[in-house]
C-alpha cells in the first residue's frame, strides 16, 4: 500500500470514529458512516482482488512444474 492510500485509509477510520461516536441526526451519521462503510466495501474488493492475483500466480507455477514433470518423464 503506498503513502496516499494509507493516508486515505486513515482519514477514512478518523471519519468512522467519528460518526460513530456521534449523536443521532447528525451529518456525521448521514454523510462519513455511509461513506467509510463503502470505503470498507472497497477494501475488501482490494483484498479479494490481491488474493486472487495471488492463486492465478501460483496456478501457474503449478502448471510449469508439471509441464516439467511432464518433459522429463517423456525422456524416459
Amino acid at each position: 500500500m503506498i503513502v496516499s492510500e494509507r493516508v486515505q485509509s486513515a482519514s477514512y477510520e478518523v471519519a468512522e470514529i467519528i460518526a460513530l461516536k456521534s449523536e443521532s441526526h447528525e451529518p456525521a451519521e448521514s454523510v462519513i458512516l455511509p461513506a467509510c462503510q463503502k470505503w470498507s466495501k472497497l477494501r475488501s474488493v482490494i483484498k479479494l482482488n490481491k488474493k486472487l492475483a495471488k492463486f492465478r500466480f501460483q496456478t501457474i507455477l503449478i502448471r510449469e512444474e508439471l509441464l516439467t514433470f511432464q518433459t522429463t518423464l517423456s525422456k524416459v
